[in-house]
């Protein structure tokens, strides 16, 4: 071969040579494409299969925890991936994405980049901006990525190279991410992405439903367990408890029920309820009345079958469509109580009678001395109503008063919640009265108000005095007799000599005047000392005799009748039939009327009208009035009329005597003297005389005037 030969074999075979090498680029380059398909291959293989096992996990999982692991486990097992993670959406101020779930190469990560979703440093990562956003967020190449600080730096030292947040929404509200790192860049391609955002899709989707089981399962067990304890509830009530359907037959009763009826609530479900309780259905039963108006009802009901009187409460139970579904029936034995209340009832009748029928009045009175309760006594003492008395201060109702009376032994038991009493005038009332207070104490020993028992004591009281006038007057008695005796002869002299010195000096001017006066002033000393001697006699009068009254009261009216008709004074005289004439010394009687009358004609002005009356009392006593128009007594000296020498009139008008001596007579003549009088009103002076003093006598009233 020659040269030329050999270098165009040359020349072939090099390019023969380069034609090869082509060849085998092309060859190794066809291989990496291979290779690269074959890798693609084989990952989008594992990817699927790592999504078949998802959807499986989806499918399969019990609860949202064991889910969202699963997930996790299958991404980085099966998919190939680095890391993955399921974090919620925090409610809180930071706004932080709390992980959940997780599996793969974490090492510290999740809690070192204190993940949140809030617009600001440690929010704008893929997890944080897509919960922000509700969109996916794929990070490609994080070693190329910038402000992304400070998780990019911890993702980095970990060998994350690219990452995917997929959004996990309910309701068009993202409330959480799923999160993918990969250790290569360039991981996530867009039909990777696609199938994984379906993925993160039916994860949310899974974690609402898992959700709402959960809740469903929850609110069926509260519900279970609602049955059960209301079902618990209903047997342990003590007193006979049913449910009814709308047609009042039995769906459930208690133990307490079984028990009196001696019935299972076998034998009771489907029985009507006055099968069970009654003989026969009753209209007026609360069931019957429920069914036809659907509103709860409790009534007293005799139920025979239970021996009994029973509270029956009956409330409807409604559905969804508000119809009437169920009654429960609960039926409480009142019977001790009816009782209880009928013997309280009685008791307090009983009480109320007791209270009414006890003779002295008695008031209860509250703190504030206004009155709250008081029996018929007091009532009838002050001449009120109860709606007159009830709610009014005590001191009112008794005195007209305005404010507590001073003294009084309500002060005193306020102040030691102990009883007190005292003796207490009432002229409004013209009565006497021990009055006894009383605390009421509640249980803490407090005091609420007191009971005041008012003992009636005027009759005492009046014989006291009348005893303490006896003895006033007996002691005067015997010093007003020695001064008369004393007065009486040189009274007598002067007397005698002025009246010789008038008879030889009828007519000599001033000297028969003076001798006149003298005269005058020793006859009115004379009468002063008869009235004396008269006071301080002893006892015993003069001879009895059968006295005409009407005729007695005519003389005097003779006697005194000037003065009356200068005033313009009526008389007026009433005298009962069968009481004319009275046994009585005539003299003695007649200076009682005497002194009575002018007493009366003095106290009157012009006009009005005088009475005097004769009647018949009680237990065979007798009366004769005197009443007047005047201007009355005084209650502050009503109980020293009768003192001697006590007198209100003008000095030389009166000796005080008049009402002394004629209290000591008619006390001679066994009989008392009454004086009943207020101011502006004028005066009754009543002489009382004892049993036998009258002597009957044909005639009727009379009436005479003057």
């Amino acid at each position: 071969m020659n040269s030329r030969e050999q270098e165009a074999a040359q020349a072939q075979l090099v390019q023969e040579l380069e034609i090869l090498h082509r060849r085998l680029a092309e060859l190794e380059k066809l291989a990496e494409v291979h290779q690269e398909e074959r890798k693609k291959l084989i990952h989008l293989n594992r990817f699927l299969k790592a999504i078949r096992q998802c959807n499986e996990a989806l499918i399969y999982s019990f609860s949202e925890t064991d889910l969202m692991q699963e997930i996790c486990r299958i991404i980085v097992e099966v998919g190939g991936y680095k890391l993955a993670w399921v974090g919620f959406a925090g409610q809180d101020k930071a706004k932080t994405v709390r992980p959940v779930a997780k599996a793969g190469y974490e090492e510290g990560y999740l809690s070192q980049v204190q993940i949140s979703w809030a617009d600001a440093e440690h929010g704008r990562g893929p997890v944080g901006t897509c919960i922000r956003t509700g969109q996916p967020v794929a990070l490609q190449n994080l070693s190329a990525e910038s402000g992304l600080d400070p998780w990019l730096q911890e993702a980095a030292r970990r060998g994350y190279q690219a990452a995917l947040a997929i959004p996990l929404v309910d309701e068009d509200k993202a409330f959480g991410a799923l999160a993918i790192y990969a250790k290569e860049p360039d991981a996530f391609d867009s039909e990777e992405q696609s199938l994984l955002k379906e993925l993160g899709d039916d994860l949310a989707f899974g974690i609402a439903a898992l959700r709402a089981q959960g809740q469903r399962r929850q609110a069926e067990l509260a519900a279970e367990a609602a049955r059960q304890e209301r079902s618990n509830i209903f047997q342990a009530i003590g007193n006979p408890s049913l449910i009814l359907d709308e047609n009042r037959r039995i769906i459930s009763a208690n133990k307490a029920v079984a028990a009196v009826t001696r019935l299972s609530e076998a034998e009771l479900v489907g029985k009507t309820c006055y099968e069970v309780l009654h003989t026969e259905a009753h209209k007026d039963c609360p069931v019957n009345q429920l069914l036809f108006s659907p509103s709860a009802r409790t009534t007293e009901r005799v139920i025979e079958t239970l021996g009994g009187v029973f509270l029956v409460s009956c409330t409807p139970e409604f559905n969804e469509a508000g119809q009437l579904w169920r009654i429960i029936v609960i039926a409480t034995d009142i019977t001790e109580s009816v009782k209880v209340k009928e013997a309280l009832v009685k008791a307090a009748e009983e009480w109320r009678t007791t209270f009414d029928t006890i003779p002295d009045p008695i008031m209860i009175s509250a703190l504030d001395h206004r009155i709250i309760r008081v029996n018929q006594a007091f009532a009838k003492a002050v001449g009120l109503s109860y709606a007159e008395i009830l709610g009014k201060p005590f001191y009112q109702v008794l005195d007209g008063s305005e404010t507590l009376p001073e003294p009084h032994p309500i002060h005193q038991t306020l102040a030691d919640h102990k009883s007190h009493a005292l003796e207490l005038s009432y002229p409004k009332l013209a009565r006497y009265f021990l009055v006894t207070t009383t605390p009421i104490l509640d249980e803490s020993g407090a005091m609420t108000g007191a009971v005041h028992v008012m003992q009636d004591i005027t009759e005492r009281k009046q014989m006291e005095l009348q005893s303490i006038q006896t003895e006033k007057l007996a002691s005067l008695g015997v010093m007003a007799g020695g001064v008369a005796h004393e007065i009486n002869n040189p009274l007598a002299g002067i007397l005698g000599i002025a009246q010789l010195l008038l008879m030889d000096y009828p007519e000599h001017g001033e000297l028969t005047e003076d001798l006149k006066n003298i005269e005058g002033a020793a006859l009115h000393c004379s009468e002063i000392v008869k009235n004396l001697l008269t006071f301080a006699r002893k006892g015993g009068t003069g001879a009895r005799e059968t006295v005409e009254i009407p005729a007695l009261v005519d003389q005097v009216l003779k006697l005194v009748g000037y003065q009356f008709s200068y005033q313009n004074i009526q008389v007026r005289k009433e005298f009962a039939p069968d009481f004319l004439l009275l046994q009585a010394d005539r003299t003695q009687l007649q200076q009682v009327l005497i002194n009575l009358l002018i007493n009366a004609q003095q106290a009157m002005g012009k006009g009005g009208e005088v009475f005097i009356r004769g009647k018949l009392l009680p237990a065979g006593e007798v009366a004769i009035e005197i009443e007047d128009q005047g201007c009355g007594i005084p209650a502050a000296i009503r109980d020293k009329i009768f003192d001697p020498f006590f007198t209100t009139k003008e000095q030389g008008q009166g000796t005080g005597l008049g009402l002394s001596v004629s209290y000591r007579i008619i006390q001679e003549h066994g009989g008392r003297m009454e004086v009943e009088s207020e101011p502006g009103q004028g005066t009754c002076m009543r002489l009382i005389f004892p049993p036998g003093s009258v002597s009957a006598a044909a005639g009727g009233p009379m009436e005479a005037s003057t």
